[in-house]
């Protein structure tokens, strides 16, 4: 173990020289530094040897894209002053172009997000100004430093809702962090047991249990990164809804904060020692629910009927809440996780269905409420016919963009300039 003595030291580079040897797998001390961190982070000690030539004497590190201090409490500053200042040059470089608003948002995807995606993965996630502060430059450079003339909320949307899918970084940061959940359950990581230790949560827990066990366990979390994790997981199981019969049956019942007791969600430690995790569990073949007698023989768990009939109660106001789904019969066969980890298993790699469902808000243009209001009163499905007409007929962005002004009413008229003054 390192204690900071020049002995554990000189040990430990042995046993590195000792690996080598035997792996092929060589340190080049040329380029390796020796930071002091601890209680003797600010210690100015060297330790010289003829034989490993370390850089002693800096503060801070890079490794893999990430830059390292002494000081992990301005990890965040460190890293991401550095990234707003390379966005802010790139920017400058692309701003003399002659591009359209879907031009620079081409730009903005595919040259300069990239830019903070690693930070946005790998380190806890910047404060709310931080986040503001680089939605004001992607905007800003969206519409050359000029008035937005559309609601970011719109903006943000898919081509059939009016928008023009562009970043909400917030919500990209979410599905980002969310990936964490997916590579624990879908893979044994290295880091399992670190992450154990850190949060106290098992791969289980995130299984069986809803919303409300996450949210306890956050207030005891210390390690930022991990409490960002579990923090985004929350919001993004708050924010799904069941949609049809699977979805409902694959609800879980403890812990969950849309079911609950005297206001209070449920937690019954006999029925989840004896596998009762889901709505599905206590469901007979025909998508009733089981008698109390039937519930015990199946299950030996230990309850009454004042507390199991407080359960049903409880799930059947979930299910009025959710638009009465019918449960016609139980099939279990697709249902060994419940409905909320299915956004985030869907696929092996990736985080487009959580950022479209995040993203996914019910808001409508103010130009289609003018239209309305002049006699344009169209359905749902036609405007969203009308909103992706413009990306599905031309690959031409500055057609595609004339049509887009158009739709949303941003297009100068000679009636507007009058309004203004511009012209007689």
């Amino acid at each position: 173990m390192l204690d900071g003595s020049p002995e554990s030291i000189y040990n430990t580079l042995k046993l590195l020289d000792y690996f080598a040897d035997i792996s092929g797998l060589k340190m080049n001390y040329t380029k390796t530094k020796a930071i002091w961190i601890g209680n003797k982070k600010y210690s100015k000690d060297v330790y010289h040897h003829a034989r490993w030539k370390l850089d002693w004497g800096d503060t801070q590190f890079s490794m893999l894209g990430v830059k390292f201090t002494n000081d992990l409490d301005t990890i965040i500053k460190d890293n991401y002053e550095n990234k707003i200042n390379e966005i802010k040059s790139l920017i400058r470089q692309w701003s003399i172009r002659l591009l359209t608003p879907l031009g620079r948002l081409t730009v903005l995807k595919t040259l300069i997000l990239p830019k903070l995606t690693h930070l946005l993965i790998s380190l806890p996630n910047p404060d709310a100004k931080l986040i503001e502060n680089l939605n004001s430059i992607f905007f800003k450079f969206i519409w050359q430093n000029k008035p937005e003339k559309i609601k970011r909320d719109v903006i943000t949307q898919e081509y059939r809702n009016g928008g023009i899918k562009m970043i909400k970084l917030s919500h990209f940061m979410i599905s980002l962090k969310t990936n964490w959940i997916r590579r624990l359950l879908l893979s044994e990581p290295k880091w399992l047991s670190l992450y154990k230790l850190t949060t106290g949560l098992t791969c289980k827990d995130l299984v069986i249990y809803g919303d409300h066990y996450v949210k306890l366990k956050i207030r005891k979390i210390t390690n930022p990164f991990w409490r960002d994790v579990m923090e985004c997981w929350m919001l993004l199981q708050n924010k799904q809804s069941p949609e049809n019969e699977n979805d409902l049956m694959g609800t879980s019942i403890f812990y969950n904060s849309s079911i609950c007791i005297n206001q209070k969600p449920v937690y019954f430690k006999s029925f989840v020692e004896n596998g009762v995790f889901y709505i599905k569990d206590l469901l007979d073949e025909q998508g009733n629910f089981l008698s109390l007698d039937k519930l015990t023989v199946k299950y030996r768990v230990t309850t009454n009927f004042l507390q199991y009939a407080s359960l049903i109660n409880a799930i059947k106001s979930y299910i009025r809440l959710n638009g009465n789904i019918n449960i016609t019969s139980v099939v279990t066969s697709n249902l060994n996780f419940p409905f909320k980890l299915k956004i985030i298993l869907k696929d092996d790699k990736g985080c487009k269905p959580v950022y479209r469902l995040l993203s996914n808000i019910n808001v409508t243009p103010t130009s289609q409420i003018k239209f309305a209001t002049e006699g344009y009163d169209l359905s749902p499905v036609e405007w969203a016919n009308c909103y992706s007409l413009p990306f599905k007929c031309t690959e031409d962005t500055n057609l595609r963009w004339f049509q887009y002004k158009i739709l949303h009413r941003i297009l100068t008229t000679n009636v507007f300039l009058q309004k203004n003054r511009y012209i007689d």
